[in-house]
């Protein structure tokens, strides 16, 4: 039975590296908040493996999961951001997207009917771009590569999948909002 947690256990873990990650990048320790945040990083990805493989999905994860990666996500952009080594149009692109579906599921839940999370394909897409470009913009902070002929392009690549899922999750929201008011 204990097993069946395991998923939540790994979230709750990526919870507790959001303060390591925001403090090292504040104290300048690219290095190792690029460890902490790799190892933050592979638990979302085993979490989520071992949910499905196994079945150990849980309400409890469902809410967990992705407020462990918008922590984790939000303090690594917010903090890189202050640093110099993330644009500030990504933060904001970013930041809107992320409050615009909490904004949305919030609404939703407190209006029209229990919510409960169903990530869409574009959304981990932008999870997976987001993790790797601030990773990849820790390694410039860290190690001084890559340079800026990687990191503008992804950027951009980041920007565009935030949106594109963004828009994405307001069109599923409006349609699930019309079809419980039918």
């Amino acid at each position: 039975m204990i097993l069946r947690q395991l998923p939540n256990l790994l979230c709750v873990l990526r919870i507790a590296m959001v303060v390591p990650v925001g403090w090292l990048i504040v104290e300048g320790r690219y290095l190792p908040a690029m460890i902490v945040f790799f190892v933050a990083g592979f638990t979302d990805l085993l979490d989520g493996f071992l949910a499905r493989t196994f079945g150990w999905k849980t309400r409890l994860g469902g809410i967990l999961d992705p407020i462990a990666d918008k922590l984790l996500v939000a303090t690594a952009f917010i903090t890189l951001t202050l640093a110099g080594f993330v644009p500030v149009w990504l933060l904001v692109v970013v930041l809107v997207r992320d409050l615009v579906i909490i904004g949305g599921s919030l609404a939703y839940q407190a209006f029209v009917a229990p919510f409960e999370a169903a990530p869409t394909g574009i959304s981990k897409i932008t999870t997976l771009l987001q993790l790797g470009y601030l990773l990849l913009a820790m390694s410039a902070a860290a190690l001084g590569v890559p340079d800026q002929h990687i990191l503008g392009p992804l950027a951009v690549l980041v920007a565009v999948a935030a949106v594109l899922s963004g828009i994405l999750y307001v069109v599923i929201g409006v349609r699930l909002t019309r079809r419980s008011r039918a």
